[in-house]
């Protein structure tokens, strides 16, 4: 019987398989405890560094370092960038100098800037943190470029029985594009000490690192977000995706793959080394989450239909 194939509006990893491109492990929200220590951050960017980090951006709240210097020090890359906590949760990423105002305002200065906007930690207990941006403020606003899915500190705090909030947002996520919204899902340290480091990141598949190319991939959404795995394979045919992950400490390792759609309904869910999935008519979009041993997972980008 003849199967009308469904046309597919935009895939983000449509440039994910070009030779050209290599994978970036990056992380956005990096805190130096220490600010008044001029070696501090050196000493971090280190760490990230033997971690096998290509890019760091060093979020400081309330202030702007550029870290041009130190990336040459350190012989890693660094990306300028702060968190912006007047209403505590947003990235400000790839920027020039610090930047104030509404919420609203400090998005629009980014832009201008030739940055983009992270949304990061809409989960945090009101509790803990009463002046933070609210989900569903998050939800309303626009430009932003994407949303941290994962907060690496949040997570951390959990595990020794310190509750802030949620560490996971894919709640958050699913509404803003089931609302019709192109919005990426990032992971990040949000690391505040040594002991937070590399518990969450984002695999960027750019062309190098200067920062022309990571904003090239990143508006593409050309990046995986994680927490161990990688990204092997990921192949769109018409309406046939083909995904494979890996685990560097298990490379036989199978997994369980999730196809995600409209409103976080799980559409299909399978336990293999890779996966196949055929996208249905009435998707509106799909993102896939993948599964393995000891919490390490994979969130790759939606493909909008």
């Amino acid at each position: 019987m003849y199967r009308r194939h469904l046309k597919i509006i935009y895939n983000p990893y449509q440039h994910y398989s070009l030779p050209s491109r290599r994978t970036l492990k990056c992380n956005f929200h990096v805190h130096d405890p220490f600010p008044e220590d001029p070696d501090s951050f050196a000493k971090i960017l280190k760490v990230y560094k033997e971690k096998e980090y290509a890019v760091i951006m060093n979020s400081g709240q309330q202030r702007f370092e550029d870290t041009c210097d130190l990336s040459s020090e350190t012989g890693i890359a660094t990306l300028n960038g702060q968190e912006y906590i007047e209403k505590d949760g947003l990235l400000l990423a790839g920027i020039r100098s610090f930047i104030m105002g509404s919420p609203t305002e400090a998005v629009e200065t980014c832009v201008s800037q030739g940055g983009f906007c992270v949304a990061c930690h809409p989960n945090l207990s009101e509790s803990v943190c009463p002046d933070a941006l609210t989900a569903e403020e998050i939800k309303a606003m626009d430009g932003l470029l994407g949303i941290e899915i994962l907060n690496g500190c949040v997570l951390s705090r959990q595990k020794i029985g310190q509750f802030i909030g949620d560490p996971y947002a894919c709640d958050v996520w699913d509404e803003m594009l089931s609302a019709g919204k192109k919005i990426w899902g990032f992971a990040f340290d949000d690391s505040h000490g040594m002991e937070e480091i590399d518990v969450a990141w984002t695999d960027i598949y750019a062309e190098s690192g200067s920062l022309e190319d990571i904003l090239v991939a990143v508006r593409e959404g050309c990046f995986c977000a994680s927490t161990g795995l990688r990204l092997n394979r990921f192949s769109l045919v018409k309406d046939s995706l083909t995904i494979e992950a890996y685990d560097p400490y298990n490379p036989e390792a199978e997994f369980e793959y999730r196809f995600i759609g409209y409103q976080g309904a799980v559409l299909s869910d399978k336990k293999e080394k890779n996966a196949c999935y055929t996208i249905p008519e009435g998707a509106f979009y799909i993102r896939v989450e993948v599964s393995g041993a000891n919490g390490r997972k994979l969130w790759t980008q939606p493909i909008f239909k």
